[in-house]
């Protein structure tokens, strides 16, 4: 698929993300990630790198196809997908993500 902007994205993305285990193994994913990155600047250890990309991949990789067997946008899209697993996060924390999921019922 093309999209002319995130803001067209991100509404793919949120419906690829339906079911609440999707969103959950993208949180975990992404904020174990994180904290390796952290550990990873820190230490300036490659393994570090390593495993801060495995841990949001295979999180996310098993919501796509265990829980909501889809494809996930990663191979197609993936600036806008980190982006996006960014903004999920940020939006589950913030408890902002009830809003967003509205917009796309009503789109």
């Amino acid at each position: 698929m093309r999209f002319r902007s995130f803001g067209e994205f991100w509404l793919y993305y949120l419906e690829q993300h339906r079911h609440p285990g999707t969103r959950l193994a993208h949180f975990f994913g992404t904020a174990g990630g994180l904290m390796v990155a952290v550990v990873a600047l820190l230490t300036w250890h490659p393994l570090f790198v390593v495993i801060g990309l495995v841990i949001p991949y295979s999180a996310s990789w098993f919501g796509h196809f265990r829980v909501e067997h889809n494809r996930p946008a990663t191979f197609s899209h993936p600036i806008w997908s980190v982006r996006a697993d960014l903004d999920l996060c940020r939006l589950m924390l913030t408890r902002g993500l009830s809003a967003e999921l509205r917009k796309l019922k009503s789109s």
